[in-house]
């Protein structure tokens, strides 16, 4: 309660929580995640991201986990976690904040299933048979078919020099590709 004797606004409260759980151990929010805290905060609905950290325990400890360095800021540490639903959840909030690289959410999920899929196979060949099939075929296609990905901050497609430098490797789409229809002359 507040000292005129109204409960905290949603706003307020949804602050307190999110600098609390994303304090990096220095009694600050972690800098990375600084856009991530103002991005949730602003939201036209705090109540919404309140009951959704209230609730969620994975979320909370992902965001703790992140802040105190124990899991790597990256799309393939995220996706690596026992609830995926709430780590692809949590990366597009992220892309969002552009506190990661903007890709493709389907390839990453994707990418994802086809990791646990390779554990799964017994024999080894099979295994490199399958990896290969989906490094040299599937996601070469997946790439070239879906959209270029503009990064959140950036209004530029990720294309092959147009990258800020130390993104470059992490942020490469092909181009789009112009799709030719066979009934038509050109």
């Amino acid at each position: 309660m507040t000292r005129l004797g109204r409960p905290p606004s949603a706003r307020k409260e949804l602050r307190a929580l999110l600098t609390e759980m994303l304090d990096d151990g220095t009694g600050q929010v972690a800098p990375a995640l600084a856009g991530l805290r103002e991005n949730l905060v602003s939201m036209p609905q705090p109540t919404l991201c309140r009951n959704w950290l209230r609730n969620n325990a994975h979320a909370r400890d992902y965001l703790r986990g992140l802040a105190r360095g124990d899991i790597p800021l990256s799309h393939e540490a995220l996706l690596d976690l026992p609830s995926w639903r709430t780590a692809a959840h949590l990366c597009d909030l992220l892309m969002a904040a552009g506190a990661l690289v903007a890709v493709d959410r389907q390839i990453l999920l994707f990418e994802r299933c086809y990791r646990s899929e390779v554990k799964a196979v017994a024999d080894p060949q099979d295994a490199q048979a399958l990896r290969q099939v989906t490094t040299w075929r599937l996601l070469p296609r997946m790439r070239v078919r879906g959209a270029p990905v503009a990064a959140p901050a950036v209004e530029q497609t990720c294309r092959p020099g147009t990258a800020p430098a130390a993104t470059k490797a992490d942020a490469w789409q092909p181009a789009p590709t112009a799709t030719r229809q066979p009934w038509r002359r050109t």
